[in-house]
């Protein structure tokens, strides 16, 4: 039997609540970001993933010209 799939109301607003079991599959936690994408006659959901552009590190991220460096990789750069 095939595995049926989620469905979801668009509310007012225009907003979707993505289903735990599926947001959990993906990795997505809340805060995180998403972004959208058209796909033929759908719309794809993606996740942004931040991570360090050194070491790829995901934690302790500051922004600097639109790239993430984590803050160990920082003190690293201002040692050299």
């Amino acid at each position: 039997m095939p595995q049926q799939k989620p469905k979801r109301c668009i509310d007012k607003m225009g907003r979707i609540v993505i289903p735990n079991d599926l947001r959990k599959s993906v990795g997505l936690e809340v805060g995180d970001e998403v972004s959208f994408e058209i796909s033929g006659k759908g719309i794809l959901i993606i996740p942004v993933t931040k991570h360090c552009a050194f070491c790829n590190s995901k934690h302790d991220l500051v922004e600097f010209c639109d790239k993430f460096v984590c803050k160990s990789c920082v003190r690293e750069l201002k040692m050299m």
